[in-house]
């Protein structure tokens, strides 16, 4: 059950990494932002792109140091079988990935523009289910 539980905490790692690729290339505002500022009647200015891409190189960081930190606490505790590291790695799950969700899907209920929460639940799972098979 450990070396799932790694594989899984691997996964999430690469797929957090990816992530912060996407949003420190990705274009500022994002498609989703974008749309929502246009329902709102805004006119998208030069500053609001460089505020937009200000904070999407903020998430792409957070994305990558999370990522960074999963995979070390994985491999050098995890794996290792460390009760603190498996909680640690859970710890930083729900501490970042609940609040970036739930933000997400209540801009979704508010606005009615479909926004990148589903992805936050399916790493949130992966994590949860890691780190059951970790203390298994």
């Amino acid at each position: 059950m450990l070396l799932a539980a790694v594989v899984l905490n691997f996964l999430v790692a690469f797929l957090l990494a990816l992530l912060g690729g996407k949003y420190l290339r990705g274009p500022a505002p994002a498609d989703y932002h974008e749309e929502v500022l246009k329902s709102a009647g805004a006119e998208i200015t030069e500053t609001h792109k460089g505020v937009f891409r200000a904070l999407n190189v903020v998430v792409g960081a957070g994305f990558y140091a999370q990522a960074f930190v999963i995979f070390f606490m994985t491999y050098f505790g995890v794996w290792d079988d460390v009760f603190w590291a498996k909680c640690a790695v859970l710890g930083a799950a729900i501490l970042s990935g609940v609040p970036a969700t739930l933000a997400a899907q209540q801009l979704e209920k508010h606005t009615h523009v479909t926004t990148p929460w589903r992805p936050g639940v399916v790493l949130l799972a992966l994590s949860v289910i890691a780190f059951i098979l970790s203390i298994l």
